[in-house]
């Protein structure tokens, strides 16, 4: 039974989006199987025109990790500055140049 049920004709403005299925398939991503960190940074730098394209914070319709045109987030700047400085951080402790804890 559903929780809530439209009385009055509606029409949806926002639709959603299957974003796992979309990434995972072969025709957008190939080689799945295989763990490539690297995949995105070939892509980008294999011919010139794509030199500003899958970047992380990249808005696109093969690259919609943060959503695409006006259902993007509006925080994925700021998602992608602190993922860089965790990475950069727990770099930093693994080499031996801190000691004790990370934060």
């Amino acid at each position: 039974m559903p929780q809530r049920q439209a009385v009055v004709p509606l029409t949806l403005k926002r639709v959603a989006f299957a974003n796992r299925q979309h990434q995972n398939d072969p025709s957008v991503t190939p080689n799945l199987e295989v763990f490539d960190p690297l995949r995105c940074y070939r892509k980008r730098h294999s011919t010139t025109e794509l030199k500003s394209k899958f970047q992380a914070v990249q808005l696109g319709p093969d690259v919609n990790t943060f959503g695409y045109r006006s259902q993007a987030c509006p925080g994925r700047y700021v998602a992608v500055a602190e993922i860089k400085f965790i990475m950069a951080r727990l770099r930093r402790s693994d080499s031996g140049e801190t000691k004790g804890d990370i934060c």
